[in-house]
């Protein structure tokens, strides 16, 4: 006759072991093995703070391929602050790289931003290295960047007020 409990679905298996208390090995207090475990108490620590970096940072991280390329673009930028490579490099790869859509408005926020700053810069340089030839390459260049962002202003009114004033109902 079986037992009216053999009928019952088998018990939850036990929690696995915890890990040890390292501190009962009987070899812990040898100094050798402090050494040891102290080497791999800090890559342990450093290797956690890493997983948590690649895993749960703005992007994730998941692969060395991926690593090496993030690696890489921000030695990119590191050597472009620091005068080692032109940021024209930077714009280039991107040119190459991403959606012409992304790669036009990357442009467009770019001259916005260099606009103003090249007006000011040519009216206060005093470089003698700026000949009056590339002072008129950059006046022509802020000329076009200011029509660049004039299309853009344009571009973003409601239909609206593009049309009116110019007796268009």
């Amino acid at each position: 006759m079986k037992n009216e409990e053999s009928n019952k679905p088998d018990a939850a298996p036990a929690p696995a072991a915890t890990v040890s208390d390292d501190t009962k090995l009987p070899y812990f207090n040898d100094p050798r093995f402090q050494v040891i475990y102290e080497e791999w108490r800090v890559y342990s620590d450093f290797f956690s703070c890493l997983t948590q970096v690649l895993c749960e940072g703005r992007y994730s991280i998941k692969d060395l391929p991926t690593l090496k390329a993030v690696h890489d673009d921000a030695f990119t930028l590191y050597d472009i602050a620091s005068g080692k490579k032109a940021a024209s490099e930077l714009f280039a790869t991107l040119e190459r790289n991403i959606a012409p859509q992304i790669f036009s408005a990357i442009v467009i926020d770019l001259a916005n931003f260099v606009g103003p700053r090249l007006e000011k810069f040519l009216r206060e340089t005093t470089d003698p290295a700026l000949d009056d030839g590339a002072k008129l390459r950059a006046m022509d260049l802020l000329e076009s960047l200011r029509n660049l962002a004039t299309a853009q202003r344009a571009a973003e009114l409601p239909c609206e007020q593009k049309n009116s004033g110019k007796g268009v109902n």
